[in-house]
């Protein structure tokens, strides 16, 4: 995603999209300080999440959705899931394009080939839970433990699956899985995406914002 090197700077967690390609170096951040150079797979390493990440605590690195279980067929009342494979990018980046686009491009702009290469390598399928009912899947989500909190990194379900219950119960699960852990769960949200108050109706509390995202935290 970046050429080179970045140069002595602070860099934040959170990478954000800007479409000028030449500002990509001062405007790329994660949530650490880095004092050093930081090669193109050191910022790698820092799980780069298309526009999707804001957090301002310090936090380790970060472990695979596999590492905290999947969600066993009850838990979900009906729907199945399972662990993504790589067979999934295709339509999990079509789906990714539906429902984040709008948001992105109103917020930064929308570089196809920038956003693509950026889902691939760092938003890739084995990252993913699956969810699904009987054979139609329509949608998923990326969770990230952290020795302090949980970090719900996306959560997406075709359009045609929406407003029936489905991210509630997805949400609720995630609140129970980091209940069991005594962990609070963290996300952001760009503000250019309505869904702020879904969140606080099931008891996210904002804790920060910057210009252009919300960040809301859940605790037991």
């Amino acid at each position: 995603m970046v050429s080179g090197f970045l140069k002595r700077e602070t860099l934040y967690r959170n990478i954000n999209i800007f479409q000028n390609r030449q500002s990509l170096k001062s405007t790329y951040k994660c949530n650490m300080r880095i004092t050093s150079q930081c090669t193109r797979s050191q910022l790698r390493s820092t799980i780069f999440v298309v526009s999707l990440r804001s957090c301002t605590t310090k936090i380790a690195p970060l472990r695979r959705s596999g590492d905290w279980g999947v969600m066993s067929r009850e838990t979900m009342k009906g729907y199945q899931i399972r662990n993504g494979e790589q067979r999934d990018q295709e339509w999990l980046y079509d789906l990714y394009c539906k429902t984040m686009k709008p948001c992105i491009e109103a917020t930064w702009g929308w570089d196809e080939s920038f956003q693509r290469k950026g889902f691939c390598e760092n938003l890739s399928p084995t990252k993913w839970i699956i969810i699904s009912a009987g054979r139609k899947e329509f949608g998923g989500f990326v969770l990230n433990q952290n020795d302090d909190h949980f970090w719900l990194e996306i959560i997406i379900i075709k359009p045609e699956y929406q407003q029936q219950g489905i991210g509630r119960r997805i949400i609720e699960y995630l609140q129970d899985t980091a209940r069991k852990k005594s962990l609070p769960l963290k996300l952001s949200v760009i503000k250019a995406n309505p869904v702020k108050h879904f969140y606080i109706k099931l008891g996210f509390k904002q804790f920060d914002e910057d210009k252009a995202f919300y960040k809301l935290e859940w605790n037991s």
